[in-house]
């Protein structure tokens, strides 16, 4: 399976080249200075902002909960990854408007 790329600002989501679900799409946010890649990401900022969630409302272990239903996330990581999910979520919504 191939992946096309959607290039936005500070994420890419890559999206893929089959009719399997959406939701099984790659969004590349920064983690630091590296480029990580989630899976259902950018259905997650969809859910949030349909639900009328702004960023600094979403807790912390909302945010892990949410990503690792499809994301391997390491214990030793989870602050770097909820700052840079929450991060990635402030460019969605800033987008949205």
């Amino acid at each position: 399976m191939g992946y096309k790329i959607k290039a936005q600002s500070e994420v890419d989501i890559m999206e893929p080249n089959c009719s399997c679900k959406k939701d099984s799409s790659v969004t590349m946010i920064l983690m630091g200075t590296q480029k990580i890649g989630l899976i259902g990401l950018n259905s997650l900022f969809e859910e949030w902002g349909s639900a009328g969630k702004a960023p600094d409302t979403l807790r912390g272990e909302e945010i892990l909960t949410s990503i690792k239903k499809k994301n391997y996330v390491s214990t030793t990581s989870e602050q770097e990854y909820i700052k840079a999910v929450r991060s990635a979520y402030v460019a969605y919504c800033k987008r949205r408007v």
